[in-house]
């Protein structure tokens, strides 16, 4: 579910796993070798990220977001493959300050982008 929208007069795009338009839920399949842990679920800022451009397309987002952890693993040829055990959902809460917090951050981290591109496109700036 692609979303891009345009936030405080800059173009911010994300791509979200699965967003269920009718619930206004966002869910993240993450495979890993190691199962997360609700604490790290939490700290996942990308769910927060997701959840503003919901919000800004939407005009509503659910507080609650998920994680569905896959497990998986290589096998004797190294490849990585489903392990077939269960996997996890874990609940992520984005609220609206984070939101808008976030939201802030998005703006002023696009605000310094631009101007360290327009620096550049100068000869201001070299890499």
């Amino acid at each position: 579910y692609r979303i891009i929208e345009n936030i405080g007069g800059y173009w911010v795009r994300g791509t979200l796993d699965r967003y269920s338009t009718e619930l206004h839920k966002i869910l993240d399949d993450k495979c890993a070798k190691v199962a997360w842990t609700p604490k790290k679920a939490q700290a996942h800022v990308q769910l927060d990220f997701y959840s503003v451009l919901v919000e800004h397309r939407h005009g509503w987002v659910d507080d609650e977001s998920h994680i569905h952890c896959i497990p998986i693993d290589k096998d004797d040829n190294d490849i990585i493959r489903f392990t077939g055990e269960p996997s996890i959902l874990l609940p992520h809460i984005t609220t609206q300050a984070m939101r808008d917090e976030l939201k802030e951050k998005i703006i002023s981290t696009a605000k310094d982008i631009t101007v360290c591109w327009e620096a550049y496109q100068r000869g201001d700036i070299k890499l």
